[in-house]
């Protein structure tokens, strides 16, 4: 029988041993493709091209021996390990990508010399930055319409963004262009157009990239065609989600009476469009209130974008905002969580109780 003996290079702690439960993870660790990222406040995750996964040491009670063959009756150990590390599947951590490109938005040419003692941001420093892998991070950027500008990731002012699509609908209802139709070459020189005639924005020509990005924004079909013959249709929903988000975004912790609320948005809109709350899901919250014998609805700011991507601080952030939640109300905050229903069921039961009230089925706090 070998003889098992602590070797002369022996020393605790030495080795790590990590579980490898998936084909993405072998082959990022056998090609060497991997990352860690995570500042000193962060809990550390591990990047591969495609995935993001959290990585956490997990402790066990009976020792693991790590042993190399030394001769054909010598087995050496060489680490005597008490823990091993886990990756757990994440979601990637993309809100970073909004703190870090806010303060260079692009609000027009005028403002451009007002950045000079901002950081500017590449891919290639987003992507150390933000705890999301290569291929999470482009979808991340693409489904901001990040556009890059002298060789620096930037994102439309939303302020600015909200003047680019106005003027392109006012100008297609005064030359009566169909919104759902319009050619792609007249689209670009109509906000040109259009905002040049504006005296705060008249100085200097709106890149070509701002504008796509602002077009991109709002089409129904975002990788629209660039050639003659090309047009993009503008999507009644993002349309008015954006501008609904416009209203409850620059007075953030008001509570909007619904009445009051959907006057504003339906005046901010355009008429060739119909708001209506189903378009701003995942972005508000509605309490009820009784007012002089008559319930009241009032509707607020609450993105889940804002929102912590950890299971559990989600959904104390949400019991905090609010102590019962309808199914349909809840269902927004999660479905990032969760890729199918039964995933989300899954959260709902591990984290929600619940409760009755008037023949109605509301989620409740497990924690009291």
């Amino acid at each position: 029988m070998p003889k098992l003996t602590y070797g002369n290079t022996f020393e605790k702690n030495t080795f790590s041993v990590i579980e490898l439960h998936s084909e993405d993870l072998v082959r990022a660790f056998e090609s060497g493709n991997i990352t860690i990222k995570g500042l000193a406040e962060e809990e550390a995750v591990l990047c591969t091209d495609a995935a993001t996964y959290i990585v956490r040491q997990v402790n066990t009670s009976n020792s693991m021996l790590l042993a190399l063959p030394e001769s054909n009756n010598v087995i050496s150990v060489v680490d005597d390990l008490s823990s091993s590390i886990e990756l757990i599947p994440c979601i990637a951590r993309l809100q970073r990508i909004d703190s870090l490109l806010r303060d260079t938005s692009y609000a027009g040419h005028h403002r451009e010399s007002s950045l000079t003692d901002k950081t500017f941001y590449t891919f290639n420093d987003l992507l150390s930055l933000v705890q999301a892998s290569e291929a999470e991070l482009r979808r991340g950027l693409e489904e901001r319409y990040v556009f890059e500008l002298n060789g620096y990731c930037r994102i439309v002012d939303q302020s600015h963004l909200h003047r680019l699509i106005d003027v392109l609908v006012t100008y297609c209802v005064l030359q009566d262009i169909d919104v759902k139709a319009i050619p792609v070459d007249i689209a670009k020189q109509m906000i040109q157009e259009g905002v040049r005639q504006d005296e705060e924005y008249a100085t200097g020509q709106i890149p070509d990239q701002v504008v796509l990005a602002c077009l991109r924004s709002f089409a129904a079909d975002p990788k629209f065609g660039l050639d003659k013959d090309s047009v993009v249709c503008l999507d009644e929903n993002k349309v008015c989600s954006f501008l609904g988000r416009f209203i409850l975004e620059s007075e953030k912790g008001k509570e909007w009476l619904y009445e009051d609320f959907m006057e504003v948005w339906t005046k901010l809109t355009p008429d060739v469009f119909t708001p209506s709350l189903e378009m701003l899901k995942g972005l508000y919250i509605c309490n009820e209130r009784v007012a002089v014998h008559r319930t009241q609805v009032y509707v607020s700011y609450f993105p889940v974008t804002e929102l912590s991507t950890d299971p559990a601080q989600r959904f104390a952030a949400l019991f905090a905002e609010k102590k019962l939640w309808s199914v349909d109300e809840i269902k927004p905050y999660i479905e990032d969580l969760a890729s199918d229903r039964k995933k989300q069921e899954g959260l709902l039961l591990k984290f929600t109780r619940i409760q009755k009230t008037k023949n109605k089925i509301f989620h409740g706090s497990r924690v009291k």
